[in-house]
Formats: structure tokens, sequence, C-alpha cells
């Protein structure tokens, strides 16, 4: 997970570190949450004393997604802390940086839990003057930092020793590149720099501690693979339409031809369709350049394509064929039904793949059958023989529809009121998609400029971590709803018979309504 992260983004710094400034009041959100779970667990074991020191790798706007235990003095606490963090439900955090990474240790006395955080790849206004300066020394001599001319590397992460004279006095190798040669330069690289002294009041047992994330590969080498990743990406649509928001993983031998596809969701799960990779796995594709080493070659794409064509496509010549054979959704507590959809361009369905249940199987099945099995008109305006798209659907009864509607306007007049004071005309931000829990706490959304990118904006980020929303209504039998704020055209309503919806990178978001 962590390298299909590393890869797409092309994170090319040497090291990343981030400025906990404008968002800290975020994370303690989440060690509150972490440390919550933790005694609640702890509830059940009041006997237990000891030690655990563990590791946190979190990626904002994804999850709490990565955790490793890498000392303890009591395995039971060990393993309930483990369990514990394996457990947590999605935690989003709203930042501009790659990651945070720190140790934590979990010091537990008869039941009673203290939390103190050791080590860190950021910043807090206690350390930010020498924060500082290991960054401007490492920036400064970035160009003597051992690095490798192939891809196919992690992300290292080291914790460093600083004593209070500056001097490396000990590494903890807590990430391996997966090269072990590279591990050992550059440990022994960190292991021969002095820093500036740290402040006495920094020091714990006579050390500082901190957290480096580097990158093995080479800016040369990176630009290179960026360069050949793009190119893959040119040729693959060029013999078949892309219009999903998925990844796509695609593993080349070294003259060109595919090894293997990976299709992944939007929580990095795959996505088994046989008939899709198979049809992906016949593209052909331009052998990669000499300049990137080995037997073979992973590139990961993101299509941003403009999904507009398509969808005009669907609604105009699939969605008349369908709107009266889909199941009607007669219960919030349903969910809607996402599909990717293999098509030739004659208007024939190759393929139906299921990516989220609606969480009935009847409900599943006549929906895959009433797409697949349905006669359509050509797609004449396709650019390639085959295409592949995704859809959601959501055939809400007319009495959910007007529950849903009367909702999505509060939901929209709260956001539009909250909006920052110089006025919607003023920002970046067209539209807000919202996935809103039960008790009305926003649980994450994205922002959309006017083009359908995904974007950030600060000042708009800050408006809406004040919003709360009233709570769903007795007759919204929901655990959560996906509700879309159009700053430009408020009276903009999702719903009608069937809503298809396209939140993708790189295309316009469309909610295209049927009636």
């Amino acid at each position: 997970m962590k390298k299909i992260f590393i890869i797409l983004c092309l994170l090319l710094a040497f090291c990343a570190s981030a400025n906990a400034d404008t968002y800290i009041n975020e994370k303690y959100k989440m060690d509150r949450k972490i440390q919550q779970s933790i005694n609640k667990n702890l509830q059940n074991n009041p006997t237990l004393s000891g030690k655990v020191e563990v590791y946190f790798n979190i990626k904002p706007n994804i999850t709490l997604n990565k955790h490793k235990i890498i000392n303890y003095n009591n395995r039971e606490l060990a393993e309930l802390i483990d369990n514990t963090l394996n457990n947590l439900e999605e935690c989003p955090i709203n930042s501009n940086i790659s990651s945070f990474n720190y140790i934590a240790i979990f010091n537990v006395q008869n039941g009673k839990l203290k939390t103190e955080i050791v080590s860190k790849n950021y910043s807090t206004p206690a350390d930010n003057n020498y924060f500082s300066k290991i960054q401007s020394h490492i920036q400064k001599n970035k160009s003597s930092i051992p690095q490798e001319n192939y891809i196919d590397l992690n992300y290292v992460v080291l914790e460093l020793n600083i004593s209070s004279i500056g001097k490396v006095t000990g590494i903890r190798l807590i990430e391996s590149s997966g090269d072990k040669n590279y591990d050992d330069k550059l440990c022994n690289y960190f292991l021969a720099q002095t820093f500036d002294m740290p402040p006495s009041e920094l020091l714990k047992n006579g050390n500082y501690r901190h957290i480096l994330r580097i990158n093995p590969t080479s800016k040369e080498t990176a630009k290179e693979h960026e360069k050949y990743t793009k190119l893959v990406l040119e040729e693959v649509k060029q013999q078949i339409g892309l219009y999903i928001n998925n990844m796509i993983e695609i593993e080349l031998y070294k003259n060109g031809h595919i090894k293997d596809v990976k299709i992944y969701d939007n929580n990095y799960n795959l996505i088994n369709s046989p008939q899709i990779l198979s049809e992906l796995k016949k593209v052909k594709i331009t052998q990669y350049p000499e300049q990137l080493k080995g037997e073979t070659f992973t590139v990961y794409l993101i299509n941003n394509n403009s999904y507009t064509n398509v969808y005009n496509y669907f609604n105009k010549k699939m969605a008349p064929e369908i709107v009266n054979s889909i199941p009607l959704i007669n219960s919030f507590s349903l969910q809607p039904i996402k599909c990717i959809i293999l098509m030739n361009k004659n208007g024939t369905i190759e393929d139906v793949t299921l990516i989220q249940s609606s969480n009935s199987l009847q409900i599943d099945n006549d929906t895959i059958a009433a797409i697949k099995y349905n006669s359509y008109q050509p797609y004449d305006a396709s650019p390639t023989e085959k295409f592949i798209f995704y859809v959601e659907l959501y055939n809400l009864n007319k009495y959910l529809r007007q529950y849903y509607a009367k909702y999505a306007k509060t939901v929209t007049s709260y956001t539009i009121g909250n909006m920052p004071k110089y006025g919607a005309q003023n920002i970046r931000t067209s539209r807000i998609h919202f996935h809103i829990k039960k008790d009305g706490k926003i649980k994450s959304y994205e922002l959309y400029d006017y083009n359908g990118f995904t974007i950030k904006e600060n000042d708009v980020d800050k408006c809406i971590r004040r919003l709360t929303f009233p709570k769903f209504p007795e007759n919204i039998d929901a655990e959560e709803l996906s509700v879309l704020v159009d700053l430009h055209d408020p009276s903009n309503q999702m719903f009608s018979n069937i809503l298809m919806n396209t939140l993708s990178i790189g295309s316009a978001i469309m909610y295209i309504i049927l009636r």
C-alpha cells in the first residue's frame, strides 16, 4: 500500500517532513480517539501494566492506515493495543502533507494509560527552531545522501538519536527500502552526520529523537519513470477507453509486454474482474528505456480524461433502456450500487463488475441483469472499440427522494452560511461532496473546482471544520449519507429516479438525473 501511494504521487523530495501548525488540532483529535479506544479496552483488563512503543504512519485524507509495534515489555498489553489500533474506523485528517510519522509510548499502570510521543517527523511550537535546523542540514547536503537508479524501492523511515553535542549516536531502521545494501549505506551515512546542538530542554535521556523519511530513488530516475508512465497511459487510452477513477497497476516486461494488471477500489482493495483484466492485458506498450533498470517495470495509472461524452451517452442511450427495470430502493440502509462496465462501441455489454453491493443480493443481481441484458444503441463517438466506465446507481422510491431532498437542502443551507465571508464567487471551490454520519458529524469531504478536479482550499477547509449538521430525521434510517453541495447552484438536486454520479479526478462532477 505504501509503495502504491508513493509511486502514484511521485513524491520526489528526499525527506518528507511537515509543519503541524495548520492541522495540529485535527491530529490531537486523532490522538484522543486512539487513547479513548485503548482506555475502553483496558476497562476489561484493570490489572495490566507495562510499556508498548508504537510507530505510526498516517496519511491524511485516507485513514489511520499503518502502525507497527516496535518494542514492549508485556506481550498481552502489546496485543491489546495492536488489536485496538487494527479495529479503529477510518479517521481522516485534512492536510497537504504526505504523512505523519511518529513513535508513541503507551505506558499502562494498573489499567491506567499515559501516552507520550517521543519521536516524530513534524514540528511543534516547542521544537520548531531546532527541527528547521535539521531539515536545513539535510537539504544542504542532499546531494551526498545515497541514492539508487531504480524505482522499485520503498521509502525508508529512520529514527535518529542525536546527542547533546549534535552527534548521531544511534539509528533505528523502522521501514526498509527492501534493499539491505541500500539500507546499510543510508544508515552509515547518517551515523557519520553531526547536527547543531539541540537545546537542553528538548533532550530526553540525553538525546533528541527525530524521524526521517527518505526516498531512495534518484531524481533523474524518478523523472524518467514519470515520463514513461505518461507514455504508458497514453498508449493504454489509445487502445481502450478508461472512464474510471480507480488506480490501475500494470506490470510490464522489458519488451513492453504486459505481465499482470490489477485494479484497486478507493480503499486500495483489489477488484476482481477477470474479463476486464484480460482486456487490459491485450494492450500493446512500447518497451521501457534503458535508464529504467530491472526485468520488469510497474506503473500506476489514474485516468484524467474528460468523462462528459461517455456519461452523456449513458444518459441518452442506455438509461432509457434500464430505467424501468432496475429495482427500487425502499430503505436508506441499502447502499448505492457501484459497478464497472466493459462495453463495445457497437452497444454490446461485455462485462459488469460489482464493486459495491447494495447490501441486498437480490437487488444487486437484478440491477446487474438489467444493465447486462438490455439492448443499447451504438456509441459511435467512442474513440476506441471498447471502453470501461464507472456508474453508481441509487434508485430511491419517491418518498425517500423527498426525505433526502429535504435533508440535503438543510446541509446546503448550513454549508453556504459558513463559507468565507468574501463570497462563493471568489473561491476556487465549486462543489463539496460530504459524507455525513447519522449524528450530523462530517465523516469526510472532497472539494471540487469548476472543472471537477479535486482541490485543497485552506479557507474553505477551515469553515468546514466548524460545521456540524443536524442529526438525521427519523424517516432517514441511514448510518451515513452522501450530499453534494453546489455553491453556485444551491438548488441543484442529486436525486430524481436514478442517481449516476462520477466523482473522479480529472472529470467534471456530473450528477445525471434520469426522469
